[in-house]
C-alpha cells in the first residue's frame, strides 16, 4: 500500500502533463486515467497517513517494551494483530520504506520500526555464523535474504552498518560470487542456499555497489598505483 501511494503519485505527474500539454487525443485520455487514479489514491494514502498518525510514540498499546512501531499489515478496520508486527526480506518491505520514497530514514516512526525489524523482536529476523539479516515464511526459518542485507546497506547512512553488510553478503555467496535467494544462517560461507541464480538479488547488489561508488567511495573503491587513477576518500 505504501509503494502503491508513492507510484500512483508519479504516474499522476505523468498524466497530468500529458493533460497540460493541450487538448486531444491523448490529453482526454490522460485525463480521464488521471481521475480514476485520484479516485483510488485518495482514501489509499488517506487511510496511510491516519494509520501512521493513530501509532503511539514513545509508549505503545500495540508492542510491548518499547515505543510504536509501523505494522507489517492491517485488517480493514485498521486494527494491527500481533502476527503483524514483522518484517518480511522481499520487497516492498517495511526495511526499504525510504527507498521506495514513502517516508525519510531519518523519521522517528521509520527509526523505531528499523529497529525493531532488525532485532529478535522481529519473528523473521535471525543471526548465527554466517551473519545476520531478515528473512520470511517463504524460505523457512534460519534463512536470511541477501535482498534485505543489501537494502539494510541501502536504506543506512551509518558506514560501519554498511560496511557490516558488505562484509556479509561477500562472505554469503557459498564461493559462487553471486547472491542466492537466501543462505542459512548457521552455514559457514552460505553453503547452504536457494536458487543459485537470483537476478533480482544481483541487481539489487549492484544498485548498492553504485550508490556506494558515490555516498561512501572508501568503502567500495581502492586506489590502484598501476591504473593511473587516485579515487578521492571522501564521503558526501
Amino acid at each position: 500500500n505504501a509503494m502503491a501511494c508513492v507510484e500512483l503519485g508519479h504516474v499522476e505527474e505523468l498524466l497530468a502533463a500529458l493533460v497540460a500539454a493541450g487538448p486531444g487525443g491523448r490529453a482526454d485520455a490522460a485525463a480521464a486515467l488521471l481521475a480514476h487514479s485520484r479516485r483510488v489514491s485518495g482514501p489509499l494514502c488517506a487511510a496511510l497517513s491516519s494509520y501512521l498518525r493513530r501509532i503511539p510514540r514513545g509508549g505503545d498499546g500495540e508492542r510491548d517494551g518499547g515505543g510504536g512501531v509501523i505494522a507489517f499489515e492491517v485488517d480493514g478496520t485498521g486494527r494491527v494483530h500481533s502476527s503483524a508486527l514483522m518484517d518480511d526480506a522481499n520487497l516492498p518491505s517495511l526495511l526499504s520504506l525510504p527507498l521506495l520514497g514513502f517516508m525519510r530514514a531519518d523519521h522517528p516512526l521509520y527509526a523505531a520500526t528499523r529497529a525493531f525489524v532488525l532485532s529478535e523482536e522481529n519473528p523473521y529476523f535471525y543471526s548465527g555464523v554466517a551473519g545476520a539479516g531478515v528473512g520470511g515464511p517463504h524460505t523457512g526459518p534460519r534463512q536470511v535474504w541477501p535482498m534485505a542485507v543489501a537494502v539494510r546497506a541501502l536504506s543506512s547512512g551509518n558506514a560501519t552498518e554498511i560496511a557490516a553488510c558488505l562484509a556479509t553478503l561477500l562472505a554469503t555467496t557459498a564461493g559462487t560470487g553471486l547472491m542466492h535467494e537466501s543462505f542459512d544462517v548457521d552455514s559457514p560461507g552460505g553453503a547452504s542456499f536457494s536458487r543459485p541464480w537470483f537476478a533480482w538479488a544481483n541487481g539489487l547488489f549492484g544498485e548498492l555497489v553504485l550508490q556506494l561508488v558515490i555516498t561512501h567511495p572508501q568503502l567500495v573503491l581502492r586506489d590502484d598505483p598501476g591504473c593511473g587513477v587516485e579515487w578521492p576518500n571522501t564521503t558526501h
